[in-house]
């Protein structure tokens, strides 16, 4: 994607679009870092179960936690856009089919395995290195309304919040706890999406799906509101889809995948993972081009773990001999393995380290028949390279002769570049 502004002809755009062979699409891992630690060897943690929903969902709850162990080993949290009168109630009535302990969010609370933690009203809930963290909402459209105790009474639809620059401030209570679900380190997640209406949480669920976490969304035929199930179901075409108490049963399922991935490496020592994990590397590059050894080991655990899940293989080895045979699995893995997760002005101090040191050297001694040109590489959906291209025309507005501005963007998803290509972006983001 190529931005462009040319002051002697007025400010003016040009956006071009292309994939480009860059190899190194994630940082390297530490070098402290082996990768067997991580699959193997590393300490064992509790999976992080993600559950949000909004009118309808408490009915959901009941039945999901109805069928699940009290002794699953995973911890499960849940932030809702419901209101107090609901919230209120639903510990007594959650506690009703389950023996696991159901209790309010404290701020600070360290997440503990087999318990239930539930966020209260008004409030916006994400997690931060194992623990809890409370605030006061960011924007008008996390608001709710008191409900009735019916609580297939459709909630107050959120509000659109207007583009500010801020993609956190646009976002609702439900996209930013996913959102800090899919940033959790070391530990394993699952997001699951219940009954409700709007749009708030699909943004976040997304998130998670592409930072490698399980995802699973209540079937909308079964949901007391279906909308927000089917948003979520068009943005994430790869989540499963079932009635509220067989998504707990697919949970279970995949249990032995989200606690360390020992179900799906079956390698008696370290060597042998090693020589297992470069092979299907090796695998991925000759069948499409491309070198994912510099991805983050965690990352790729998690790739190659739903995708011996949704191929139904059982080993390493069996998967090694499937990708072997079959080029559209290499190429499946490939695409797993692109991480496409960006908004507008996603690191706040990036950017104004940025707008204060690195644009004001740019623009050092340059007139209106010079050039500036950025790239940005992994540039995902686009948002951050027209982050970027903002800044610059903000800045050039300042310059009395301003230099042409040119901002080059590529990425190797296909799809995330065609999006970029697009430049139309929904208010929600």
């Amino acid at each position: 994607m190529t931005y462009t502004s040319d002051p002697s002809k007025g400010n003016s755009q040009q956006i071009e679009t292309q994939q480009t062979e860059t190899q190194q699409t994630e940082p390297p891992p530490s070098s402290s870092t082996h990768p067997s630690a991580s699959f193997i060897n590393r300490k064992k943690r509790t999976p992080i179960v993600g559950l949000v929903g909004a009118a309808g969902c408490r009915h959901a709850l009941e039945m999901l936690f109805r069928n699940l162990p009290e002794d699953s080993g995973m911890t499960f949290v849940i932030s809702t856009r419901l209101g107090s009168r609901i919230l209120n109630n639903l510990p007594a009535v959650l506690q009703r089919r389950t023996t696991m302990e159901v209790v309010i969010a404290a701020d600070g609370a360290t997440l503990q395995a087999d318990h239930i933690y539930l966020a209260p009203a008004g409030v916006q809930m994400t997690i931060k290195q194992g623990k809890l963290s409370l605030q006061a909402p960011m924007a008008k459209r996390d608001s709710v309304d008191d409900e009735p105790d019916d609580d297939d009474a459709t909630e107050r639809a959120p509000n659109n919040a207007a583009a500010n620059g801020q993609a956190d401030e646009a976002m609702g209570v439900l996209d930013r706890f996913f959102v800090s679900l899919a940033q959790v380190q070391d530990q394993d997640f699952a997001a699951i999406l219940l009954s409700g209406t709007g749009t708030d949480g699909v943004t976040g669920f997304k998130a998670v799906q592409e930072a490698g976490g399980l995802t699973l969304i209540q079937d909308p035929d079964e949901a007391a509101h279906g909308a927000l199930p089917r948003r979520a179901m068009a943005a994430c075409e790869k989540a499963t889809v079932a009635s509220a108490g067989e998504l707990a049963r697919r949970l279970i399922q995949a249990k032995g995948d989200l606690a360390d991935g020992s179900a799906v490496v079956q390698t008696d020592t370290v060597e042998s993972f090693d020589e297992l994990y470069t092979a299907i590397l090796e695998q991925v590059a000759m069948h499409t081009g491309h070198n994912l050894s510099h991805y983050k080991v965690s990352t790729m655990r998690r790739r190659i773990a739903r995708r011996m899940s949704m191929t139904g293989v059982a080993s390493l080895p069996q998967y090694i001999v499937l990708l072997q045979r079959n080029t559209a699995e290499a190429h499946a893995l490939f695409q797993d393995a692109l991480v496409s997760v960006t908004s507008f002005f996603r690191d706040p101090d990036a950017y104004d380290m940025l707008e204060q040191d690195c644009i004001p050297q740019l623009f050092a001694e340059k007139g209106g028949s010079d050039n500036v040109r950025v790239w940005v590489v992994g540039c995902a959906t686009g948002q951050e390279a027209y982050s970027v291209a903002m800044q610059l025309v903000e800045y050039a507005a300042q310059v009395g002769e301003p230099p042409r501005l040119q901002v080059f963007a590529t990425d190797l998803d296909e799809a995330a570049i065609a999006v970029a290509r697009r430049g139309i972006y929904p208010r929600s983001i």
